[in-house]
């Protein structure tokens, strides 16, 4: 089940042209991820697994969450229905919200040293150390796979110019985006710090498991 939701979740995902439709269908990949893990505590019942699997689902909420908020934070500056075309030199009219988007782009790849790159490291471990190489294996190619439209997004807003003219970019007079901004920043901030330190995080879940089994 595990592997098949990995595949089915990306193999859709890769086809979109639709951000938010990339970025929902990619769920499903991560759920694939998360599958693995348990499959590796359940096979191992060791507490390393669980940890992981925490520290996975802490991650990918901060990074996918994030990734949404950028989406909300064009759509407030501008016409957007979300479609690649419409973020295809972004770095250009905006560029602060192109390089937050890269930054969750490249964790939800697995791209060190930020958060998305341990979620995998501690998960794919967890799974290899419970003695199931193979499920690793085609985990880590199911990764590669999404990095592919994970890293379309950014060499579209860096490096493609729009044939036409961009969407003029309106002032947010009445503070629209200031909510989402303040939510962006504590994603962004916890993407990058915990992708650097991660092990606070790590022992914190592994504190966490022990208090709820009551060890």
């Amino acid at each position: 089940i595990a592997v098949l939701t990995m595949s089915v979740g990306n193999v859709i995902a890769l086809v979109q042209d639709n951000i938010k439709r990339m970025l929902a269908y990619s769920s499903i990949a991560h759920a694939g991820y998360l599958l693995l893990g348990l499959v590796a505590v359940g096979a191992s019942g060791d507490s390393a697994g669980s940890s992981a699997v925490l520290f996975y689902l802490a991650a990918y909420a901060a990074m996918n969450l994030g990734a949404f908020g950028v989406l909300v934070w064009i759509r407030n500056r501008r016409r957007f229905g979300y479609t690649l075309d419409e973020i295809t030199g972004l770095s250009r009219s905006m560029p602060g919200a192109a390089l937050v988007l890269s930054v969750f782009m490249l964790s939800l790849t697995g791209i060190p040293p930020l958060i998305g790159f341990w979620g995998k490291f501690y998960l794919f471990t967890a799974v290899i150390d419970a003695g199931y190489t193979w499920l690793a294996i085609i985990a880590v190619i199911m990764s590669a796979v999404s990095a592919y439209y994970y890293l379309r997004v950014v060499w579209l807003m860096y490096f493609r110019e729009r044939p036409d003219e961009l969407d003029e970019v309106v002032p947010d007079p009445a503070g629209r985006s200031l909510g989402v901004n303040v939510a962006l920043g504590i994603a962004v901030a916890g993407v990058v710090l915990i992708g650097s330190y991660p092990q606070p995080v790590l022992r914190a879940a592994e504190a966490a498991l022990r208090v709820v089994v009551g060890g």
